[in-house]
């Protein structure tokens, strides 16, 4: 109904009862190999919606009332008078207090037991309770909520030895632990996918566009990764996948580098970078890198793509729709220059040294083989900078909206795809998203005037008020289809365009030494093509340029070239241009060869998992993970139900974290849970009593104010990126 999915959501739930289940069973089963009486088992909290004892059978609701009655009718057949001492508490003091009030009954909890062992019903009432959020083990002389609840039976929690005890307390976090490997490890057993630990997108002005490669410093063909780039290690350790990298990355410290050592196509030895994260400013606002998964060879069509890309993509879908295509019959690109290849890496190859030339690129339907060729046009990457956008001698081109929202302020205000933003805010001519990222994060409330360049006109939009997010609903990138210059870059050979009156924003460049030019792959191309020839220490160029004035003569600016120019311009490369199909990321197969090796990758992963807990929450404390990053039940749930929809294996792997996590967090020294428990016996164990009921009062609400602190926090941004 309304496409929710009931049925991976009833897998998720039923997952994490058993998780729970399993937790209380390690309790329960310890308690009663250490001796302890447990009158109760529970799934869940509040009243019973059915429950089971031994003697009673199944009922709906508790049988509590059941065992009390049957009880006192024994202990008065017999005549047995009651011992109790005092009114009826509501704590779990059995041998002193009377039982319930509604068997209008004095006799005490401890008469109660010993009848009813000798009827032969059972101490321990199982029961699943109506809200399954959790559960419990009720233990003879232990309450969470009750300090004073102690009992002088000999079964009695409280009279136990603190061994005993500490093997109770610890047997759920083990079992969660022990579970936790055997779901990771079924889960690679059937086989899981991950992205591959390849370089996707690099975002300008992140560490990863801006940092050299170690002992390469100020060679501009080795700043920054690569799409294509295969990641060897980080931080010293083969990353498994993306996700180790991805982990490692949001997990280190704002103080930190991170060591990343990857493969470059055409570079014999491996480059390693040490990039320092730095927060995204929107998001998860995690520490980040600025770059993503690295594509495969699959991909996928973009909606409304006009040409003859985009109609054959629609065709084939037509034929057979992405719903009824099976595992593995996507479309993928499968020549190139009608050479057959197999990697991403052959395929960017081909690019790279096709000078600027459009590259023949064979499609294949796997579905039913149906293959089709078509030349994809080569784009350039320009010159990288570490300090500046991308450039060609200090020329940089103008910005263009590549998306505009729908119903977004943007679109709303009538912006559109194409358009050449002029200014936005006090941002004149930005190149590309990260200039308006920048911007909207100083103040996210605040309007923002826009000024754009569409058909060759100046148009001013008026001033743009952000969404509740802080975002106007827009992507720019470099406008390499039409040779604008938005501004150049001082200290290099395009200062040249600053004689006379000054350089002018949104001039066009029409010719290079009398060649024509009707966009940046033509500049590239030709400059580069002029640089590679040039053998003196210095050259010129002849520019002819069009000024965004109107009837304005075209002027002529000669750029002087020298060898650190020359140099420069071969770290620009070319790239797929991408406008009718997008390569889908690069997934690989994690599965074990055999049960042996499935457990022994669960157990890694295990000890991974562990760890990477307590960094979070020490980069919690630190201030490098934020609250707002962590999930609470609301934002666990969503997350579950959308990787349950990927499968049973991944499912499991989602549990199997889940579990792990469950364990450290429960072992935490914090009142009221597991770790707190523990941190009372060692305390028991050095002094030699336990810690006064008023302490352990105090801790239980100090404890309870942290996890209703965090369940509320948590509960609130769930809710909130749900609805954003």
């Amino acid at each position: 109904m309304f496409g929710f999915p009931l049925k991976e959501f009833l897998y998720l739930v039923l997952g994490f009862g058993f998780l729970i289940f399993v937790h209380e069973l390690g309790h329960f089963m310890v308690a009663k190999w250490v001796g302890i009486r447990c009158p109760q088992f529970a799934i869940g909290f509040g009243k019973a919606l059915f429950s089971w004892r031994k003697g009673i059978g199944f009922v709906p609701g508790s049988t509590e009332k059941e065992y009390e009655r049957r009880c006192i009718e024994k202990l008065k057949a017999e005549g047995v008078k009651p011992e109790a001492k005092g009114p009826h508490t509501g704590s779990a003091r059995y041998d002193t207090d009377v039982v319930k009030e509604e068997h209008k009954s004095s006799y005490t909890g401890r008469q109660m037991f010993a009848v009813g062992d000798t009827m032969g019903l059972g101490e321990t009432e199982y029961r699943l309770n109506f809200l399954p959020l959790g559960g419990y083990v009720k233990m003879l002389g232990q309450e969470d909520m009750d300090p004073n609840a102690k009992s002088d039976d000999p079964r009695a929690y409280n009279n136990k030895p603190i061994w005993a005890r500490a093997c109770v307390i610890s047997a759920g976090v083990i079992m969660n632990m022990i579970f936790g490997a055997i779901f990771l490890a079924i889960a690679f057993l059937i086989g899981v996918e991950f992205p591959a630990a390849t370089v996707g997108d690099v975002i300008p002005g992140m560490p990863a566009a801006t940092t050299f490669a170690n002992e390469h410093d100020g060679d501009l063909r080795y700043l920054g990764l690569r799409e294509g780039d295969i990641i060897t290690s980080v931080n010293g350790k083969p990353p498994e996948d993306f996700k180790d990298v991805a982990i490692a990355v949001a997990l280190s410290s704002s103080k930190s580098t991170v060591e990343l050592t990857v493969q470059r196509r055409g570079v014999a030895e491996p480059l390693t970078y040490l990039l320092r994260p730095q927060r995204q400013t929107s998001g998860e606002k995690l520490l980040s890198a600025g770059f993503s998964a690295g594509p495969g060879m699959d991909i996928a069509g973009i909606k409304d793509t006009p040409g003859p890309i985009g109609d054959w993509i629609s065709e084939r879908l037509k034929q057979f729709p992405t719903e009824k295509r099976q595992p593995g019959q996507s479309i993928r690109i499968s020549t190139v220059n009608g050479t057959p290849i197999e990697t991403y890496v052959e395929y960017l190859t081909a690019f790279d040294t096709s000078a600027g030339k459009p590259v023949s690129v064979g499609l294949t339907d796997l579905a039913d083989e149906t293959t089709a060729s078509f030349d994809i046009a080569s784009q350039p990457t320009l010159v990288p900078s570490p300090d500046h956008p991308a450039n060609l001698l200090g020329l940089v081109p103008a910005g263009k909206l590549t998306l505009v929202a729908k119903d977004s302020p943007a679109e709303k205000a009538g912006l559109k795809v194409g358009d050449i933003l002029v200014s936005i805010g006090s941002v004149n001519w930005p190149s590309d998203t990260m200039d308006i990222i920048e911007l909207l994060a100083k103040d996210p409330k605040a309007p923002q005037r826009i000024v754009v360049q569409r058909n060759g006109m100046q148009i001013d939009i008026g001033e743009v008020k952000p969404n509740s997010e802080g975002k106007l609903g827009i992507a720019v990138m470099p406008a390499l289809d039409q040779p604008v210059v938005a501004r150049i870059i001082e200290d290099t050979p395009a200062t040249a365009l600053n004689q006379g009156d000054g350089f002018m924003p949104g001039t066009m460049i029409t010719q290079i030494n009398a060649q024509p030019v009707q966009n940046w792959a033509d500049l590239q191309r030709l400059v580069a093509g002029f640089a590679t020839w040039s053998s003196s220490d210095t050259a010129q160029l002849d520019l002819t340029l069009r000024l965004p004035v109107d009837q304005a003569a075209d002027e002529n600016v000669k750029l002087t070239l020298n060898k650190e120019d020359f140099s420069d311009l071969r770290s620009a490369g070319w790239v797929p241009d991408h406008s009718g199909y997008i390569p889908l990321t690069r997934f690989k197969l994690v599965k074990a060869d055999g049960l042996g090796d499935a457990l022994g990758i669960g157990m890694d992963k295990t000890k991974d998992f562990v760890l990477q807990t307590y960094i979070t929450l020490a980069r919690l404390v630190q201030g490098d993970v934020k609250i707002y990053n962590l999930r609470g039940p609301v934002g666990i749930v969503d997350t579950g139900t959308k990787v349950a929809e990927q499968g049973i294996p991944y499912l499991l792997f989602f549990l199997g974290l889940i579990s792990i996590n469950l364990a450290v967090i429960n072992f935490l020294p914090i009142p009221i849970v597991d770790g707190g428990h523990i941190v009372f016996l060692i305390w028991e164990k050095i002094s030699g009593k336990p810690p006064s009921e008023k302490v352990q009062a105090a801790a239980m609400y100090a404890g309870l104010a942290v996890i209703g602190f965090m369940f509320i926090a948590t509960f609130y941004f769930d809710v909130m990126r749900l609805f954003s």
